[in-house]
């Protein structure tokens, strides 16, 4: 459990704002879905889960109880100018999407960065003292640390035309301009290569498994962040914004269960239930029959897909027993080892599914039998360091098991601990973040010398035990919290984060394509052609220690309450000092930002821990600029005001920000970059009233010669499908428009018919509906929102035109609202729109006559 139960029916039970917002060095910010997720007063993601319109009102109402400071220009900035960014204060769709940030945040961010009437936009100025500690951060980077340039120059006042000295400050991490992510979007062109692979692993025994699992464990993973942290929720809100379901899990496992079965008919075994308390069952169950795959054929389940597999399936695990708890699903059954973890009952040593004595003795095995193959140096080495990382896992699980004692520690523990094992993978026994990041590439170092899938799992798991017993320990006791700060807190390098990353992006691609391929027409060639993806998959890992100026609202006593911070990645010193007296910049500048709103401890400033749903990015403004590249997930965080102030790019202290650190480990699922004043999110726009999967032929009756197209019209290439849409609307005697998804638009007149073709979609001349939004009643003081007007209820129509003939028939209906599974729900005046980006169930509304 990431908290207790106590605390987490103590931030059910509470209506106060939770958000806590947090700075993230990388310069793109990760999507994290579990607890052993670490944010602090810095991080690599932030929790959130709000409402844009009320949590702007109830924050601003509590900031004003936060007393006015003065800038160094003596220029009053109140706090809630100085929390800038209502960045966190926004909804979110059906779980924690990305695509769900792109109309609340583009409104915050406009509102946050306009200058209040009658304020001055003098730019902030920068003490002597304060240049020369700047122009002290200057270091060339390389071995994972970022490299700084720090430059003394001479601006102008835009307002008064005075000149006075500045620092231009800009930190590049080893691996810019390299995106981790796919392509922004909901598609993605894959490579000949991909494609190929991915059609292969189609063909492999234990291939679709593995896909169909990993986007399964992706939705319910989804799932658990909207029940348990209510991300959908109003802020403050004690309940989620729907009962907790079991039966939603076996919805989202459909297509994992029915090849999961397959196998397990083939092999003439007893197929695994298909009930929600089954779900850790069938998951071991499919675990242990790709890692016989893996064994069998290393060169299609290989070992760096399984390993993305590993740290996907622990999202899963790391939620389950709590959404357990919420969803009243009583006890549920628990797994049995495979037939190879056996052994490893008796053995006391070992961590859980690691392997006992036998295992332990394979792995020296195979690092002797390489020696005498000739396989390489290099492959013995590797192998053998397994040996002694798993040993130094297994030591700190068992000395952080018993919480009690942990005040006992000795400050030494880690460094005799770890001394052999980081000699062999290269990491520093001070930093708990760069044992993380080289064990972590030690996964890469395994997967590149071809080791096996033995091997590279009990290297893997075992360090991700690691993490979630350091994690355990930070949340159960403040005595080690305190005394390890040093050790948790101390920055590290980003050298095995960057080597392991293109293993599990290669795995996102590979996955997304075979699944695109899987749900398409088998017979139909893709090459070069956009593919759908089955999710925002950015597969992608880091660990990072690193500072930000930060303050925690109302009040620092409160256990829940505000923390927002910034650093500087690019831009002038005095330009941040500016931001963050909460004026608009009027040059260009970068920083890193995260939000968070969870559970925040009755400490002092932003120092502890807390949990909940988070959102985070780097940040580029100017003039007229304003775009994040943002990520979202669960997670944990823990921070201190125990570091040097260098970590935040800046002096200790600017203005009420003061510097403070954190540290997060985490794993990606999502990641995507949004421009919040156009909002361009990357992502082609359906047409809310075209129909998949078909398209209008023309019907001649003698040759075929225009076959899509209408007499007198050609094919032409459009960016989104409205955009064909329009074209049909702007072409007399247009009935119809026909798109695929590589751009292609064609269009028909009356005299057509429709055809099936998956790649495509087709929709009438015009369109009155509005996509990925919904209509409800205001919640008031329910529990549950409400989306019917008085007298009806939830009925299933075949299509929207459907749903729109009925409110068409119904007195008093103004709106409704379609889910593409059929919902079709009607309401009157007393109904509010709002934004809906559910990738599950995307939602449509419009109104009752549609006028041209």
């Amino acid at each position: 459990m990431t908290l207790t139960k106590m605390q987490i029916r103590h931030l059910r039970s509470t209506n106060t704002i939770a958000i806590v917002a947090v700075v993230a060095e990388s310069m793109l910010m990760k999507l994290s879905l579990g607890r052993r997720t670490m944010f602090a007063g810095v991080t690599q993601s932030a929790y959130l889960y709000t409402d844009s319109a009320l949590a702007c009102q109830r924050i601003r109402a509590a900031l004003e109880l936060v007393p006015h400071t003065q800038t160094a220009s003596g220029i009053a900035q109140t706090p809630e100018r100085a929390v800038l960014f209502c960045i966190a204060l926004m909804r979110f769709g059906e779980g924690a999407k990305i695509s769900s940030l792109e109309a609340a945040v583009r409104s915050a961010i406009q509102s946050s960065l306009a200058t209040p009437p009658g304020a001055s936009n003098i730019s902030e100025r920068l003490s002597e003292e304060e240049i020369q500690y700047m122009l002290g951060l200057a270091r060339e980077g390389g071995d994972g640390l970022s490299r700084v340039e720090v430059t003394r120059f001479r601006a102008k006042d835009p307002v008064t035309g005075e000149e006075y000295d500045d620092v231009f400050f800009n930190e590049t991490s080893e691996d810019e301009g390299r995106s981790i992510c796919q392509e922004e979007g909901d598609n993605f062109t894959p490579s000949l290569a991909v494609i190929e692979t991915a059609r292969r692993l189609r063909e492999t025994e234990g291939g679709p498994l593995l896909a169909s699992a990993i986007s399964a464990f992706v939705d319910i993973a989804e799932y658990f962040g909207q029940e348990i942290y209510h991300m959908e929720a109003p802020v403050g809100s004690s309940d989620p914004i729907e009962v907790p379901s079991a039966e939603k899990l076996s919805e989202f496992s459909t297509d994992w269960l029915e090849k999961l079965n397959g196998v397990l008919t083939k092999e003439q075994r007893d197929p695994c239930p298909t009930g929600p308390e089954w779900l850790l069952v069938c998951m071991k169950k499919t675990t242990c029959l790709l890692e016989r795959a893996a064994e069998a054929n290393p060169h299609i389940i290989t070992p760096g897909r399984m390993a993305t597999y590993l740290e996907v399936a622990k999202e899963v695990e790391d939620h389950y027993e709590e959404f357990a708890i919420e969803a009243f699903m009583g006890l549920p059954y628990m797994p049995d080892l495979c037939d190879s973890e056996e052994q490893s009952l008796e053995f006391p040593g070992a961590l859980p599914s690691t392997g006992g004595p036998t295992a332990l003795l394979q792995l020296k095995a195979e690092s002797e039998a390489a020696a005498e193959q000739g396989q390489g140096e290099r492959h013995g080495r590797a192998v053998s360091a397994v040996l002694h990382t798993q040993r130094a896992c297994a030591r700190t699980v068992q000395a952080l098991k018993d919480h009690s004692t942990l005040h006992l520690l000795e400050a030494s523990f880690f460094t005799h601990t770890w001394k052999k094992a980081c000699e062999l993978i290269g990491c520093r026994t001070n930093s708990f973040v760069d044992i993380m990041d080289a064990s972590a590439g030690h996964t890469a170092e395994l997967v590149e010398v071809n080791a096996s899938w033995h091997a590279v799992k009990t290297h893997h798991v075992a360090f991700m035990q690691f993490r979630t017993a350091v994690w355990s320990a930070m949340n159960a006791s403040s005595a080690f919290h305190e005394n390890f700060t040093g050790f948790i807190y101390h920055p590290g390098r980003a050298r095995g984060s960057k080597r392991v990353n293109p293993i599990y992006k290669e795995t996102g691609d590979v996955l997304s394509t075979a699944l695109a391929l899987q749900r398409g027409d088998p017979n139909e060639n893709n090459n070069g052609k956009n593919i759908k993806k089955s999710g925002w998959w950015c597969f992608s890992w880091a660990a990072t220690a690193t500072g930000s100026y930060g303050k925690k609202f109302p009040t620092n006593e409160a256990t829940f309450g505000v923390i927002i911070g910034f650093k500087l990645i690019t831009g002038s010193t005095a330009s941040l000092k500016t931001l963050l007296s909460s004026k608009e910049p009027t040059v260009d500048l970068k920083t890193s930002v995260g939000l968070t709103i969870g559970y925040v401890p009755q400490l002092a400033s932003f120092v502890g821990v807390r949990a909940g749903v988070s959102v985070g990015g780097t940040l580029t403004l100017g003039p007229g600029k304003a775009k994040m590249s943002v990520s979202l997930g669960l997670g944990m965080s823990a921070a201190t005001g125990a570091i040097h102030h260098s970590l935040c790019g800046g002096p200790p202290k600017i203005g009420i920000f003061g510097c403070g650190g954190s540290v997060a480990v985490s794993f990606t699922l999502f990641c995507k970059e949004i421009n919040f004043l156009n909002g361009d999110n990357g992502a082609a726009l359906d047409d809310p009233c075209a129909t998949g999967s078909k398209v209008y032929v023309q019907n001649h009756r003698r040759r075929r010669r225009w076959h899509y197209d209408m007499p007198g019209q050609g094919r032409t290439v459009e960016k989104k499908a409205e955009y064909c849409r329009e074209r049909c609307n702007s072409v007399a005697g247009c009935k119809h428009y026909s798109y695929w998804k590589n751009g292609g638009c064609h269009l028909q007149n009356w005299d057509s018919h429709t055809e099936k073709k998956n790649d495509a979609k087709t929709g009438p001349p015009t369109c009155c509906a509005v996509g990925r939004t919904r209509w409800e009643y205001p919640w008031g003081h329910r529990r549950r929102r409400i989306l019917d007007m008085s007298g009806q209820g939830r009925s299933s129509e075949n299509t929207l035109e459907d749903c729109r003939k009925r409110c068409k028939r119904v007195n008093g209906c103004k709106h409704w609202t379609y889910w593409t599974n059929g919902g079709c729900h009607l309401s009157d005046n007393g109904a509010e729109v709002k934004p809906d980006s559910s990738r599950r169930r995307p939602t449509v509304s419009g109104v009752p006559v549609c006028e041209d």
